[in-house]
């Protein structure tokens, strides 16, 4: 008998932002593992095509705007008494705008807060109430990019997003988790 050391089977994660990108190639590769998946975004018929090219069974898709940071503790408390206690999470959900930092409008500088920091901080929070997780612990996943370290032109806000989930990371490492490490993944972007 062969023991894969990364084997999932019996465990259950949510994934934020699985409709498309890094969202459905990471519930794809976790299905793969085991998984039993919990898929969130606000495209209810996207994440049925992500939930339909899943292996396994058990996987449920919820619409979800996490850009109503106030309600992700509640949701995710009632979801996950419906669904079962989360062996953990991953939060890829999040927004991109490119614009000359005199034109970002406040509504655009708060959408991207909102989904791409507060959101993953609402759902740390929310993951670590034993309403929510597993008994023995788990492991928060929390995306973040380059530009959270250097920035691009016309991306200013999006760099602060994402640097806000590098500073985070480092907390939830200190606060929540036992270790805490960088990936680095290279993308097509988004945009």
């Amino acid at each position: 008998m062969v023991l894969n050391p990364l084997d999932l089977s019996g465990r259950s994660f949510l994934v934020t932002g699985a409709s498309s990108g890094i969202g459905r190639a990471v519930a794809q590769l976790l299905s793969q593992l085991g998984a039993r998946l919990l898929l969130a975004a606000r495209n209810y018929d996207k994440l049925e095509q992500t939930r339909e090219s899943l292996e396994g069974t058990g996987h449920r898709s919820e619409s979800f705007d996490l850009s109503k940071t106030d309600d992700i503790e509640s949701w995710l408390v009632s979801t996950a008494q419906e669904f079962g206690r989360l062996d953990g999470l991953v939060h890829s959900a999040g927004v991109l705008s490119t614009s000359p930092l005199r034109m970002l409008s406040r509504a655009r500088i708060d959408a991207m807060l909102n989904v791409n920091l507060i959101a993953a901080i609402a759902l740390t929070r929310a993951y670590c109430s034993r309403k929510v997780r597993t008994d023995h612990g788990g492991s928060i996943v929390l995306l973040a990019s380059t530009m959270g370290l250097v920035g691009q032109p016309g991306r200013s806000a999006y760099a602060a997003s994402k640097g806000g989930i590098v500073a985070r990371w480092g907390l939830a490492s200190h606060s929540t988790l036992p270790t805490a490490s960088p990936i680095f993944w290279e993308t097509r972007g988004v945009g």
